[in-house]
């Protein structure tokens, strides 16, 4: 068995989770409306940026969220 205290880890992927959530917050807060100005005819996006527009910093990381996954898989907005 090792003699890594298991409080120590949990530290360690509570940080690093921490770390994720302040990365996405803050590009989602800067960079959002330029990943949206890039794809102004897509229906999934400007349908997205409908109904979570006024959901405030929430809303961009869902909307930040939804443009990663439909950039990453195509696939989802094909019909």
């Amino acid at each position: 068995m090792t003699s890594i205290e298991p409080g120590l880890i949990g530290l360690f992927l509570y940080a690093a989770m921490l770390i994720i959530i302040l990365a996405s917050a803050y590009v989602a807060h800067n960079y959002t409306h330029i990943f949206e100005s890039h794809l102004p005819n897509c229906k999934l996006i400007t349908d997205n940026k409908s109904t979570y527009g006024d959901a405030g910093m929430p809303g961009k990381m869902v909307r930040c969220g939804m443009m990663y996954l439909f950039l990453i898989f195509p696939g989802l907005g094909k019909k």
